[in-house]
């Protein structure tokens, strides 16, 4: 059996279609999903839709991610709020069918499975299963395929937010026959679509600029949620506000967001010097 193994879509359509193309050009036989379909681009209904799509007419297994989690957790208790630093939850949750809300809402947190003469373990973020021959998860966005003491760690990397330094849609397809094989792709799509998709939907100007973060996550695959996030609880102790992101005032995410976008494309026109 062959697989393509996708995970963290986060909304993204364009980048999604483009990988289940390639899958299906490749000749897989079914897919594997690992969870985080949902929020920071604005196309949810449309990712999940296919994905239900393709589980009704190829052998799948699917799980779902913490951005469901935080889907389900407002779907429950209402408690984000517009400003918020959950607001892109919240937005998406508002935009989401109760169908779709209802469908990651059934869906596992893990799996364990035999697929041929192999227990795969599967999880969003990486949990083993005791005596697992293969352990499939997402939520880093970095693909990788590694065998450590026998057993092989696969991440097929992100379809919708690649932050290793490329630009494209990364997944994997991993062939199960004697042995594992692992194919390791990337997928060219139309991000300049994506970026002008964005910023004329409902999450543009959001207050904590995280529409924006994305964008140059997808112009230049770099990382740029993780450093923003660590540059704002910087700035909140330099200016002693609460370290709360909820807390942080308009004018503190506006100078971390310029903080941030000059502090990678030193770090990337520093890496291109290198590379000359």
């Amino acid at each position: 059996m062959k697989y393509a193994c996708l995970s963290d879509i986060h909304g993204n359509i364009e980048a999604f279609n483009a990988c289940v193309k390639d899958a299906f050009q490749k000749g897989i036989d079914g897919f594997i999903f690992l969870g985080d379909y949902v929020t920071d681009f604005p196309f949810e209904n449309e990712v999940l839709d296919k994905i239900q799509e393709i589980e009704a007419n190829y052998p799948c297994y699917i799980i779902k991610g913490n951005r469901e989690d935080n889907i389900i957790y407002q779907s429950q208790h209402h408690e984000y709020k517009i400003g918020s630093n959950e607001e892109v939850m919240l937005l998406t949750y508002y935009h989401m069918t109760q169908k779709n809300v209802d469908y990651i809402t059934s869906l596992p947190d893990v799996l364990t499975v035999d697929i041929g003469k192999f227990k795969v373990s599967m999880s969003h973020r990486m949990e083993k299963a005791e005596e697992a021959d293969i352990v499939m998860s997402g939520h880093t966005h970095l693909q990788s395929s590694i065998y450590d003491e026998g057993v092989l760690y696969i991440n097929p990397g992100s379809v919708g937010e690649n932050d290793d330094g490329r630009v494209g849609a990364t997944y994997s397809i991993v062939t199960f026959g004697d042995k594992v094989e692992v194919e390791e792709n990337i997928v060219e799509y139309d991000v300049s679509k994506v970026v002008e998709q964005l910023r004329s939907s409902y999450m543009s100007d959001l207050r904590d600029h995280w529409d924006k973060i994305m964008e140059q996550t997808l112009l230049t695959g770099d990382c740029y949620n993780l450093p923003y996030i660590k540059n704002m609880v910087t700035l909140a102790e330099k200016y002693g506000y609460n370290t709360d992101l909820d807390e942080i005032p308009k004018h503190i995410w506006d100078e971390c967001y310029e903080i941030t976008i000059k502090q990678l494309q030193d770090i990337r026109q520093k890496r291109n010097e290198t590379n000359e």
